[in-house]
Parts: structure tokens; sequence; C-alpha cells
């Protein structure tokens, strides 16, 4: 990679070597934000580097992209999700910034008119994830994206706000990575998920993120931030139930049971279950209208294995597909949930509107003024309207 070259010091001989990535931005095809990270930072910290006609080539580019949905045009980009309406703001805010009095021909705006329209862009949703959260938190797929775009707007961004703000939400971000970090695998429930990231191992992403923080220090190699392409919506969910750990599973219909030393675990669904083809970690339901419910018990509980299958097995259950209605009931309770609706135990509505932080290292509600992060007799305390970040 051209900019993992230049960050280590070397010189580039042939900068057609990033031609693909031109040629991928300027035909705006799905995914080409996380390609303009890359190459804006290029622009910025090694632009006196790149020859006068190739510099030319790659404006001539940048000039003519379109941004945001609302820029004249038509492609097949997605800029609703989450990390790509960060990527987007980014970018334009960034090219924006470096070229303030050209004026960009697909749009007819200036440089500067497209930084003020990308910077209301990005402010709007820093300020969203300081209220709410990500929704796709916990998403080693895209956070690896989102700090991509906001390591540019801390580096390059001279608008203090947004400069100091993009910092806050790395905390943020970096908060979930680190306690949802476990041997240096960054693997938990999150918004958005692939195979990868459910897995963990080497080959997940932001392995190399959390290597570097929490692990041996390894540099972080290139390509992390090259993301990867939208899926196709999918007619079947899955998840990781890997048979090689526990000491005994099986399948039967649409439940899966496992047991592990004294631990008895169970999945119920609406259609019948299966493993993916040549896999025995990986769990497929068919269907695009179903429900998973998960009972873990133990065999001091339960008796034996076998009991506590047979109680699963016999426990009442009521699904409706058009109404989003889910009941079930086990060890003499009764569970309900609906779509837009509320989750009841026993008749009684159950409180689902969590803190935003409630752990030994932080604790906070929803939409607070400031958050205070405390370790190992150090802190750190945020106030996001104030523009504050102070470290202790």
């Amino acid at each position: 990679m051209v900019q993992w070259d230049l960050a280590n010091g070397k010189s580039i001989k042939d900068w057609n070597r990033l031609d693909p990535t031109l040629e991928y931005i300027k035909g705006e095809y799905d995914c080409s934000d996380f390609r303009l990270v890359n190459l804006i930072r290029i622009l910025y910290t090694s632009g006196d580097q790149i020859p006068q006609d190739y510099k030319a080539k790659i404006e001539n580019i940048l000039f003519n992209f379109r941004y945001w949905w609302d820029d004249p045009g038509e492609n097949s980009m997605c800029y609703w999700s989450e990390n790509h309406q960060i990527l987007f703001a980014s970018a334009e805010y960034l090219v924006g910034q470096k070229y303030p009095d050209t004026i960009f021909p697909s749009s007819g705006l200036t440089g500067k008119q497209h930084m003020e329209k990308a910077k209301k862009h990005a402010l709007e949703w820093l300020e969203m994830r300081w209220n709410y959260g990500f929704i796709e938190f916990n998403s080693s797929v895209y956070y690896q994206e989102d700090v991509g775009a906001l390591i540019n707007l801390i580096d390059f961004a001279e608008d203090e706000a947004l400069f100091k703000k993009s910092r806050i939400i790395m905390d943020l971000l970096f908060y979930d990575v680190a306690v949802q970090n476990i041997h240096n695998m960054f693997v938990s429930v999150s918004g958005r998920a692939y195979y990868n990231n459910r897995i963990g191992g080497s080959d997940a992403p932001f392995t190399g993120i959390t290597d570097y923080f929490f692990g041996n220090g390894k540099p972080i190699g290139p390509g992390m931030m090259y993301g990867m392409m939208e899926m196709d919506l999918l007619d079947f969910t899955r998840a990781y139930f890997p048979s090689e750990k526990f000491d005994t599973t099986f399948i039967s219909e649409n439940f899966v049971f496992g047991k592990k030393d004294e631990i008895l675990c169970a999945f119920i669904g609406a259609r019948n279950f299966h493993y993916a083809a040549d896999a025995n970690d990986d769990i497929i339901q068919p269907g695009k209208q179903t429900f998973w419910i998960t009972e873990v018990s133990t065999l001091t509980s339960e008796g034996s294995f076998e009991a506590f299958t047979r109680r699963i097995r016999n426990n009442k259950l009521a699904f409706n597909a058009e109404k989003f209605e889910l009941s079930y009931q086990s060890n003499r309770r009764n569970y309900e949930v609906k779509f837009n609706g509320n989750f009841l135990v026993d008749g009684e509505v159950i409180n689902t509107d969590y803190n935003r932080y409630y752990s030994p290292f932080a604790k906070a509600k929803k939409k607070d003024k400031t958050i205070t992060f405390e370790f190992n007799g150090k802190s750190l305390f945020l106030d996001f309207g104030n523009l504050t970040r102070e470290f202790s």
C-alpha cells in the first residue's frame, strides 16, 4: 500500500500503484468512502511528494465526487449507515478545507461550502454518539471505519469543535474496545457483525489495534482501513457455536443443546437449525422472520443434561411471525416480547432504558453532560458540550 510505505518513510517511485483506488473512487462504487480515508491522508501528509500531473488526476476525481446523496448525480454508494455517515462527512470536510476556493464541478459548490455542509453533518453525528452511543455498537468491522474517519479529523481538521469532539468520541469508542477486549480480541455482542469478528483470532477485524494497545505492541500492518464490501441481505441468521469447545452438543429440529463441565445451554428457534456446510461452529437458522431464545443453566440445578434438554423441549412457546410477538415459559416464569412493544416477565414491564455506562470504570446515563472514566488511580474527564478532555 502506498500509504503504508509513506508512513514508514519510504519514497514512492511508481504512483500508478494508486490507479485501482482512483478508478474505484471515480466510479463511485459502494464503499468508495473506505478508500477516500487513505487517499485524503496521503494528500495531507505527503501531498508535496506527489508528481504534479498525478496530483491533478487525484484532484479531478475529488472535485467531481458525489459526497452526499443530496448532491447531483446517481451512484450505487450507501450513504446512510452509521460508519458511512462519518466517512463521507470527514472526507468532504477535509477535501473542502484543503481546496476552499475551488469550485467543485459536480456540485457547483466551493470547497468552503462543502466544508461548512460537511461540518454540520459531522457535528450532528458526533453529538448522537455522545448522547446515545453507537448504533453499530461493538462492531469490530465498522469501528475500524469510524477510526479511519475520526483520526483524519483529529489530525487535520482546523475547526476546534470538530477536532476536540472527534477526540472525545474516539475515547468512547476505545473504551468499548478496552472493556470488550478478551485475550487481545475485540469480540462481543454487537450491532453489526460478520463471520470473522464473531470467532476472533488473528484474522478478525481490529486484531491489529488490540494487539498494539493491549498486547505485544506490534505495529499495525497495512490495509486495515481499506474496509470491505457490504454483503447482500441474507435469508438466514446464524450463531457461533463451536462444538469442539463443548463436552457434548447436539441439534434436534429447532433446538441446539450443549454441555461444558457444569454449564448447560440451549438455543431455541422458529425453524430447524443446522450447521453451515463443512462447519462445526456455525449454526444456521433459515428464514427472515425468526427468533432466537438462549437459556443457560447448571447440572446442579437440573440434575442431569438429559433432564435439562427434556425440560427445555417441554417449555411452552408461541410465536406470531406476522405481529412479531413471542412468548416463552420456563421454570414457572413467563416471558413476553413484541416488536415496538414492551418486554414483560410474569406480566410486569421490564425497564430496558438502561444506563449508558454502568461498570467499575464509568457510570453515566444517556445524554449526561459529562463522563468520567477511572482505572488504577487514573481518570479521564470528558465534557462534550464544553470541548473539555482532562486526563489526571
